[in-house]
């Protein structure tokens, strides 16, 4: 007999599975219409047709957002009878976190993308150039693939895509709380997001990325169409609009996560050349090598081939970065990946990389002749498009040699080897810093070198002043930060020189079109970012020096682990000061708000000869305990001008499971008596009838009234206590107060009322079983990556803007 299971909300459900399958079907009738418009000879048949797919798209678009409104009715309401939201959400979560339940998992983030492919399209559909019927018949083709990736049906045993609207009793049939009828009732709350999601910073960085992903698909779709008409005639502004648009997005997207890393994550830094985040800068830099190449050809006719190979690997390396993530291949060497549920995407996935790989390889080598290229006897090296080119094969380069060594788990399970780098990220360094000198040096001086042909000793003249500065002030900068490795000193060098060229031509070139400045500014942005970067991480350094000469309890499962560890971390007991570089330091308490709990720690700066406070803040680095990933440490920084202190909890004590021992002293007082204790005192204020406590929640009947308490600690630090004495039901209740910063636990025990004398109770745990053990470094001058970053961005905005805008 079928179970009736009880209190479901089965509609939203099978309201989303239905908008799935409208979407898909609406993706494939757009493909095929607009596909038959593009190859239509007849002009009525052509608009027929185009019409027809418009509307069908739009209805397309109407579906996605569906999808995404009633999976968030789901999330939002808490309806954990569906395996999505049992699996990453929970009751507890903020509401501004809910968003980020979306992308937590494989289908929602295959939604988001899909979404923002149908929203970019948006630009397009109105228009009524030639190239929208075949562009859209290829972005159609990719919903298609996309959106088949949440279908969740079955084809006899072959099943395909995994919907996000399937019910937790169908996902997990063979558990036995399934042969209850009212299931529902003993599922009191979902799994939750995962930690590292919660964080304001997972809110904003994936749908950038994700914009910056889908963003790369329109040049793919317009050097398709250009090959599949094999027309050659109004393409180049367009394309210059939408590789402009994916640098800017996609640019924007990885340093959100870069961000991200520096703000949430414990590894010290902001790029770890993780193999995730290496999978999303090598579409991008390919991205960036296209655009040249297409400003190249725009100015010169020169270097067309290169430039469609540079479009189509974009997108199609997007669709590598999703495989690499999706399949758990990088389960084992990414903290990014998705695992769990790969091996049911591998084909797919693999599908939708041949298929587009075969689609735009095809076209582009049956129209290889067709395709306009300059030729030229001899390359003049002294033309900008020369040095462009070559600028834009560097970074090619670097694509390639990121991919390969990223790629290694691919590589040992295709051929069964066992390839891998010791140290990856001084092996990238060792690599990438070369490649990122000739970059560097080449933005600097390409824009002194006119197209066709230059005057070498003018285009010299030019930039001899910006060259000089350059030296002048790499000599300044790298004696003033103690920098003595010769390849970092070429590397700032070149950096500089980027910055200072590149705004010297600015300020004597340009001069006053700011419309013009989008390039220049970016170059200058990129120049910053990397001497940003040798500021902060040649001369970063843990100032939390383990001075006690023993080895902490690091939780390592070797004694030779927990010495290494020791040696960079201090051991902070409450309310205890320790001296750690140029701060006295003194953990002063814990607040738990949600599944975080807060550090709180004090920095003190004193001056030697009288001991007076000059500088005082607290930092709250928070962790969580969690019972499946262990402790997770998510830091908190003190940004100054000119350096961070970045902090982080890397042990803690479990306090759930240290007893109390502590006994509480009692003491009468009248209003205005003090009662001392290890490390302040109080003052009795006398009575209030109406009580403000946190811990009081008044009943009807209640007889209640609260002692008011001044606490003042040694270290001049003031606060407030008011305990309860309440009689409920003819019962005595004790409702005490806290001051978690000196651990001080007090509750008002008697009253006196005809001497106006209290009994005050106070107690204080030992301070010696309340600790942790926290790792500090100095980050010098790393606000110049940052302020880089921006004006990187800023420059890529310009250049949107001015392509926007130009007829």
């Amino acid at each position: 007999m079928e179970i009736q299971y009880l209190n479901e909300h089965l509609l939203p459900g099978q309201l989303g599975q239905f908008f799935i399958i409208l979407s898909f079907v609406m993706a494939f009738t757009a493909s095929i219409s607009f596909a038959l418009s593009a190859q239509s000879k007849n002009v009525p048949e052509q608009n027929a047709w185009r019409k027809f797919g418009v509307t069908a798209f739009y209805i397309h678009l109407i579906s996605i957002v569906s999808i995404f409104s009633v999976l968030f009715y789901i999330i939002f309401n808490h309806y954990f009878e569906y395996h999505y939201a049992y699996s990453h959400s929970s009751k507890a979560l903020p509401f501004k976190y809910l968003l980020s339940c979306f992308w937590e998992g494989q289908e929602g983030s295959f939604m988001l993308w899909a979404f923002w492919h149908a929203l970019l399209s948006l630009s397009i559909l109105h228009q009524k150039h030639k190239w929208v019927a075949p562009v859209m018949a290829v972005v159609s083709l990719v919903q298609v693939i996309l959106v088949s990736t949440i279908l969740g049906i079955h084809i006899g045993d072959f099943k395909i895509g995994s919907t996000p609207f399937i019910l937790l009793r169908d996902q997990m049939s063979d558990a036995p709380i399934f042969a209850q009828a009212n299931y529902l009732k003993m599922i009191e709350d979902g799994n939750g997001l995962n930690p590292l999601l919660q964080n304001y910073w997972m809110v904003i960085h994936p749908p950038i990325l994700f914009l910056g992903f889908a963003s790369t698909l329109f040049p793919f779709a317009y050097t398709v169409a250009v090959l599949w008409k094999n027309d050659y005639k109004d393409f180049i502004s367009p394309l210059l609009k939408w590789s402009v648009f994916t640098g800017l997005t996609l640019g924007a997207g990885i340093m959100l996560g870069a961000a991200w890393a520096y703000e949430s994550l414990n590894f010290g830094g902001y790029w770890a050349w993780d193999p995730v985040e290496n999978s999303s800068l090598v579409p991008w830099i390919v991205m960036i090598a296209g655009l040249h190449t297409l400003m190249i050809f725009k100015s010169s006719a020169y270097s067309l081939k290169s430039t469609f190979v540079f479009f189509l690997l974009s997108f199609l390396l997007v669709l590598y970065s999703t495989f690499l993530t999706r399949t758990g291949v990088l389960g084992d060497t990414s903290v990014h990946a998705f695992t769990g549920d790969g091996d049911s995407l591998f084909y797919h996935l693999i599908f939708f990389m041949f298929l587009f790989l075969g689609i735009g390889f095809f076209l582009f080598f049956k129209n290889y002749k067709s395709i306009p290229d300059t030729k030229k006897e001899e390359e003049d090296i002294r033309s900008r498009e020369f040095w462009m080119f070559i600028g834009s094969l560097v970074l090619i380069i670097s694509a390639i040699q990121i991919t390969y060594t990223t790629s290694m788990p691919v590589w040992n399970q295709m051929f069964g080897t066992k390839l891998t780098i010791a140290n990856p990220v001084e092996h990238y360094n060792k690599i990438q810093l070369w490649i990122t000198f000739l970059i560097l040096v080449g933005s600097g001086f390409v824009y002194y070198l006119k197209f066709k042909t230059s005057n070498i000793k003018e285009a010299f003249k030019k930039i001899l002043t910006p060259l000089l500065i350059s030296i002048l002030l790499t000599a300044l900068f790298c004696y003033g930060q103690d920098i003595k490795s010769i390849p970092i000193i070429i590397l700032m060098f070149a950096g500089l020189f980027s910055v200072c060229a590149n705004l010297f031509y600015i300020i004597k070139v340009i001069k006053g079109k700011a419309i013009k400045w989008g390039g220049t500014i970016t170059h200058i942005g990129f120049g910053l970012m990397l001497v940003g970067i040798i500021f902060s991480a040649y001369n970063k350094h843990v100032i939390s020096v383990n001075r006690l000469g023993v080895a902490l309890p690091m939780g390592k499962e070797t004694d030779a682990e927990n010495i290494k560890e020791s040696a960079e971390n201090v051991m902070l007991f409450r309310g205890i000061s320790v001296k750690m570089d140029k701060y006295d330091i003194t953990y002063i308490g814990d607040t738990v708000i949600g599944p975080n709990h807060y550090y709180r720690v004090k920095y003190q700066v004193r001056k030697d000869d009288t001991g007076h406070v000059t500088e005082e803040f607290v930092l709250s680095p928070n962790a969580q305990i969690n019972p499946k990933m262990g402790l997770i440490a998510s830091p908190d920084t003190k940004h100054y001008l000119t350096h961070d202190i970045f902090t982080y909890v890397t042990s803690t004590i479990d306090k759930s499971k240290i007893s109390d021992t502590s006994k509480y002293e009692s003491q009468e007082v009248v209003k205005g008596d003090s009662l001392f204790f290890s490390n302040g005192f109080m003052v009795f204020n006398g009575f209030d009838p109406k009580p403000h406590n946190a811990n009081y929640n008044p009943e009807s009947g209640d007889i209640a009234i609260s002692a008011n308490l001044k606490i003042y600690s040694f270290n001049k630090d003031l606060y407030e206590a008011n305990p309860v004495y309440v009689i409920r039901n003819n019962q005595e209740h004790f409702i005490q107060d806290t001051v978690s910063d000196l651990s001080l636990y007090i509750r008002l025990s008697k009253i006196i009322p005809s001497e106006e004398k209290a009994l005050i109770e106070y107690k204080q745990p030992d301070a010696m079983n309340d600790y942790i053990i926290m790792k500090a470094i100095l980050f010098p001058y790393i606000n110049v990556l940052w302020i880089g970053t921006i004006i990187m961005l800023v420059g890529f905005s310009l250049s949107f803007y001015k392509r926007i805008n130009q007829k």
